[in-house]
């Protein structure tokens, strides 16, 4: 089973209460408003923007905490990446300063048609839990937390919840991006 760039989008969706998906676009509004009125509190704490700000990061590896057999041959998969698509493997992905977020689609294009940039999402860094809160813009009605472990000035290393496979239990995966040259 080939995983492409919409199935993995999937991997990084959260499940969250319907009342309040319902009222999300009105909050996002209201919370990027309130934001940029006083000046992205993200950045408002420190004079210098998190390590992994206005780079391109290419996807080295996802790995799954527990292992699952992703593909139906009877093994479980602990390596996400290798079901990547070779199109969106060298995909980068672009934390603006602005916040938004651009994917960059290297020299392998999935269609003909597609931009070689794309602003695909806004995000928002939380210094004191080293959370990256992340809005794709297909699916803006729900918001994913990517926890940062380690942030250098080649290598991102971030935790997240993998859409889950038995609609109940979300899984764990670490995904490493090293710093594009």
């Amino acid at each position: 089973m080939a995983v492409g760039r919409n199935a993995v989008s999937l991997l990084f969706t959260n499940n969250h209460n319907k009342y309040t998906m319902k009222r999300f676009p009105y909050l996002l509004t209201w919370f990027l408003g309130l934001g940029f009125l006083f000046g992205m509190p993200a950045f408002r704490t420190t004079t210098v923007a998190p390590s992994f700000v206005s780079k391109a990061w290419k996807i080295q590896s996802i790995k799954l905490d527990n292992p699952v057999d992703f593909n139906g041959d009877g093994r479980p998969d602990t390596e996400l990446a290798s079901f990547l698509d070779a199109c969106t493997r060298d995909d980068a992905l672009i934390f603006e300063a602005n916040s938004n977020l651009i994917t960059d689609k290297g020299t392998l294009h999935c269609r003909e048609d597609e931009p070689a940039k794309e602003l695909t999402g806004h995000w928002i860094y939380d210094l004191d839990t080293h959370v990256i809160s992340v809005v794709d813009l297909k699916r803006i009605d729900d918001t994913v937390q990517w926890k940062v472990l380690e942030s250098t000035s080649d290598t991102l290393i971030i935790r997240f919840d993998v859409l889950p496979v038995d609609g109940r239990t979300a899984l764990k995966a670490t995904m490493t991006l090293k710093a594009a040259r």
